[in-house]
């Protein structure tokens, strides 16, 4: 007699899904906070002729296109009719073999 035992790698598609919209959440207000506060600190550093100032501005563009690469890179989001099961790809999306390797 044989017993089966299934054992899951990761989370539940429910958890994952609520994760990637908690993910996609977090990386767009790390996106709006630090495009703000590059333009405050740039504006500011000109104004007051602050090296600092613009370094500290330009270190937020940096961490802005850092959080647009994380956007960039995350899964997908799940649309209504692939939680229902359909397994019909979009027409406007490419399989994932057709797609050129992200460098």
């Amino acid at each position: 007699m044989t017993a089966e035992i299934s054992i899951s790698l990761g989370p539940s598609p429910a958890r994952r899904d609520a994760l990637t919209r908690r993910i996609r959440l977090l990386v767009a207000a790390t996106i709006t906070y630090n495009v703000i506060e590059a333009v405050v600190a740039l504006t500011a550093g000109s104004l007051a002729s602050s090296t600092a100032l613009i370094g500290f501005g330009l270190d937020s563009i940096i961490e802005v296109s850092s959080a647009a690469a994380v956007a960039w890179s995350s899964p997908p989001a799940t649309t209504p009719s692939a939680k229902r099961g359909s397994s019909a790809p979009c027409a406007s999306s490419p399989s994932p073999s057709s797609r050129s390797p992200r460098t």
